[in-house]
């Protein structure tokens, strides 16, 4: 997958792209898991979603955080006795 940016970044556009990137500390108190949780998926492929912005840097964004917690919470079905 390819991601086209634009040519010109404008400050509030890469700001705003900064404040939802976070670091592996940041991301692993978020989920309330431990880094070496984090690095486990990532070795293995897991379905938690991170950004390797260099060799050795991952970020991980805040909103595809969310949406990953929202794809694992649990619902309780309701029956419908009718």
């Amino acid at each position: 997958m390819y991601l086209i940016f634009p040519a010109k970044w404008s400050y509030a556009m890469k700001n705003d792209l900064r404040k939802n990137l976070v670091k592996q500390k940041e991301a692993a108190e978020c989920l309330g898991l431990s880094e070496a949780t984090l690095e486990r998926d990532r070795w293995r492929g897991g379905e938690i979603p991170y950004i390797r912005v260099g060799p050795r840097a991952i970020r991980y964004d805040l909103n595809q955080l969310d949406d990953y917690l929202e794809t694992k919470t649990v619902r309780k079905e309701v029956m419908n006795h009718g």
